[in-house]
């Protein structure tokens, strides 16, 4: 029996992420192609960091709090809040089976993730109105479902994206953010977008900061996107050294790249 070489794999695999993409895929590729190849059709894991665990708690905290406010009309009380927290936390270190932590330790971690959730429920929770909580839509542009999960809309059609970061957010940064460009498009129609941004510092701050999107935009990024999937279907991804996130301490799969790179040919 012949088998097929390992570059026949890889198109096949390539051909069934094809049939479906989500925008945040479209964002890597636009960062780093080699990188959505080694994450996407090779499916080379990586190991999370702190600030990944904490970026999931932190949204799956307020996901629970929002549908038990559209339930019952009403925020997690202080108590409810923390004990969700303790259970998410616990169970998301149990779920990953290694964790590398970079910057600061489990317990210091923990304490971070909790100071960023209790100030927004203290801040900004009860001033949220959610309608729909993670709404899922799927569009497609050609033979391609363009995928997407909402973070929260509320009951007066506004889409509330959560963020987590180490530094402040500008008007200018989320201006120019293709991801609410994405949103408007799944959805369909121009939005009001807003950017809830929890800032890990020693004092935690919540920013929020708002943008809208029009047919303009929409248009804008179905072009954008109908490009990035004929690139995609050409089979060639080119890693992109000149951005900061390409170096050891920020890309988890530098070491791979570059030895896959400086293969002898001659």
């Amino acid at each position: 029996m012949v088998l097929p070489p390992p570059e026949y794999h890889k198109q096949q695999k390539r051909r069934n992420i094809m049939d479906h993409i989500s925008h945040s895929q479209i964002t890597t590729w636009l960062m780093c192609q080699k990188r959505w190849e080694y994450n996407k059709v090779l499916e080379i894991k990586t190991i999370p960091t702190e600030n990944l665990i904490i970026g999931s708690v932190y949204h799956q905290l307020l996901q629970a709090n929002f549908i038990h406010k559209i339930n019952t009309g009403e925020d997690f009380t202080d108590e409810e809040y923390q004990e969700e927290f303790a259970h998410l936390w616990k169970f998301k270190l149990e779920e990953e089976e290694d964790i590398k932590w970079v910057k600061m330790d489990a317990n210091k971690a923990r304490a971070v993730c909790l100071s960023i959730v209790s100030e927004y429920m203290y801040r900004v929770a009860e001033f949220v109105e959610p309608k729909e909580v993670e709404f899922e839509f799927e569009r497609p542009i050609g033979d391609t479902k363009i995928i997407g999960r909402i973070d929260l809309i509320d009951k007066s059609g506004a889409v509330i994206d959560h963020k987590t970061s180490t530094r402040s957010y500008t008007q200018n940064d989320i201006d120019k953010d293709i991801q609410a460009s994405a949103y408007a498009f799944g959805l369909g129609h121009p939005i009001t977008y807003y950017n809830h941004i929890a800032i890990k510092k020693n004092k935690p701050e919540i920013q929020s900061l708002k943008t809208y999107r029009n047919e303009e935009d929409i248009i804008w990024w179905y072009r954008l996107a109908s490009d990035v999937i004929a690139e995609m279907n050409t089979g060639i991804a080119v890693p992109n050294p000149t951005g900061w996130w390409c170096s050891p301490d920020y890309c988890d799969y530098w070491d791979i790249c570059r030895a896959d790179l400086a293969k002898k040919i001659f």
